[in-house]
């Protein structure tokens, strides 16, 4: 499946249109859309399974996702996927195109996503003039690294603090603020979360049932509530004791 064409035709997005968003004026676009990136950006809008772009592929634009959800993921040299992530509203896609001429991952649409595009050559124009857009923008790369420090530190727990991590990330990434005390939809499937932790979907499918017998989350297949904070805390931190026969 070829990569989605956002569209590239210049057209004015008002200030009130960024400031009426449901993402707010603290979104990275809203800083872009003034001085010299004023009118740049465009929107786009992807259905499940859809790839906003492939790894290789020319790199020229940042995304702000502003709706549904994203995966983002390489393709080893033997053809295996390894997920790097996922991707929510107020996130923001291929940062990597400000250094590198092609992208180092794929992202695909695993939920109906909307996506607004900022081209990087109007980024870079508006890092020259704008303190507080290098500030917004060093902020997200500053939260990419530390994405990618937790993952290295995921691999040193065990399957059931994997999980707890995960699903507390989720939580503060969520447009609410929190799973807590709510339903929600997790878009990713139990495959792709064990991707994403090194964990066989069997075994992930395991965890989430021991999670939900010890109080700290209910759920279905595709949605889940965070029943108790601090259990789910205290699991991330020092696991789940073993019972015999697991």
């Amino acid at each position: 499946m070829s990569a989605v064409a956002i569209p590239t035709r210049r057209r004015r997005i008002e200030p009130l249109r960024c400031t009426g968003c449901e993402r707010g004026s603290d979104c990275l676009g809203a800083a872009l859309d003034e001085g010299s990136g004023a009118g740049r950006m465009s929107r786009g809008h992807l259905e499940r399974g859809e790839h906003l772009y492939r790894m290789g592929e020319p790199s020229d634009s940042l995304y702000v996702v502003s709706g549904g959800a994203f995966k983002s993921y390489v393709v080893s040299p033997d053809g295996g996927e390894q997920v790097l992530g996922f991707v929510l509203p107020g996130d923001v896609l291929g940062i990597d195109s400000l250094s590198h001429p092609q992208f180092q991952s794929s992202a695909v649409a695993i939920a109906p996503a909307r996506v607004c595009r900022m081209p990087a050559e109007a980024i870079r124009l508006r890092l020259g003039e704008s303190p507080d857009f290098r500030e917004r923008l060093s902020a997200r790369m500053g939260r990419e690294i530390q994405r990618l420090q937790r993952l290295l530190h995921l691999g040193r727990c065990t399957a059931e603090q994997r999980v707890a991590v995960f699903l507390l990330s989720q939580s503060a990434q969520s447009e609410g603020g929190s799973l807590a005390g709510r339903p929600q939809r997790l878009p990713m499937s139990r495959r792709d979360i064990g991707q994403f932790l090194g964990l066989a979907t069997e075994t992930v499918s395991r965890v989430f049932t021991r999670l939900q017998d010890s109080g700290a989350l209910r759920g279905r297949r595709t949605s889940i509530e965070i029943r108790n904070v601090e259990r789910l805390m205290e699991i991330a931190r020092v696991g789940l004791p073993l019972r015999r026969g697991s």
